[in-house]
């Protein structure tokens, strides 16, 4: 792989693990208020978080939600996230019921559930925008070879060219 493409994924890797995050600790405050609470206490909640993150991740990469060649704006990309979305929830259930035997509020669940997909195809849909315009600049391309002439040839061609792929077709055999 591309060097500058690889740092680019692992800069979205590392991202999404912070926007995980991110969407644990909003939960917590959304539903909680905007101040830590002796009843629900915030470190018990974010530890289980933080152990859940890396998992989701993990996640993340075995359904590849991180592959190269496709479309984040479609139907198939979403139902990935939702489904990251809902094992994230399901995991932090599970490790925090198992842990604490107790819980504050199921309405942080949703409000995780819904961040977590928000937060993560947000941030996919505006990766994915950086990555066309590092293609735009010759960042983290392939060259490629097209064999064929043919019509189906044309069209890839054609889609790569004007979707900004991060393969550039260099010449056609």
């Amino acid at each position: 792989m591309n060097k500058q493409l690889l740092t680019l994924k692992i800069f979205q890797v590392i991202v999404d693990g912070l926007l995980i995050l991110v969407a644990f600790a909003l939960a917590y405050f959304l539903r909680i208020g905007f101040y830590f609470s002796t009843d629900f206490p915030f470190g018990q909640y974010f530890l289980i978080g933080a152990i859940t993150m890396p998992f989701t991740r993990l996640f993340m990469f075995f359904i590849r939600a991180y592959k190269l060649s496709q479309r984040v704006v479609s139907l198939r990309h979403i139902q990935r996230i939702v489904f990251v979305a809902v094992e994230n929830v399901f995991l932090f259930m599970i490790l925090y019921y198992f842990t604490f035997r107790e819980f504050f509020s199921r309405l942080i669940l949703i409000y995780l559930f819904l961040l977590t997909l928000v937060f993560i195809w947000g941030w996919h849909v505006f990766f994915r925008w950086i990555l066309k315009k590092a293609s735009s600049r010759e960042i983290g391309i392939y060259k490629t070879l097209v064999i064929g002439t043919n019509r189906p040839a044309q069209q890839i061609i054609r889609l790569l060219i004007t979707e900004k792929s991060h393969i550039k077709p260099v010449a056609v055999i």
